[in-house]
């Protein structure tokens, strides 16, 4: 009967020596999103999965082919901000 106490599709984990100050500001965070330190925890170690490992990310940037442009990147951002200010001053006039 015991055993099948222990039977369970997740499974625990269990973090020792987490400093004072760390653990208070997790369970601050988490009252103030209304939920359980659990839950908090849980969410933070589910979005940290979520998100490809560097390493993995890397290689696959390195896969790509580089990317070449014809105009330099000076040219393009002084042309960016030509565009950005002339809307500026279009929508000051309006006003």
């Amino acid at each position: 009967m015991l055993i099948a106490c222990y039977c369970h599709a997740m499974s625990n984990l269990q973090v020792k020596n987490v400093p004072e100050a760390v653990h208070d500001e997790l369970r601050r965070r988490a009252d103030a999103r209304g939920i359980t330190l659990r839950d908090f925890v849980l969410e933070l170690l589910r979005r940290e999965v979520a998100r490809p490992d560097f390493h993995d990310w890397l290689a696959r940037v390195e896969q790509r082919p580089p990317v070449t442009s014809a105009e330099s990147v000076v040219e393009a951002l002084d042309d960016e901000r030509a565009q950005h200010e002339a809307h500026l001053g279009r929508v000051l006039d309006r006003r």
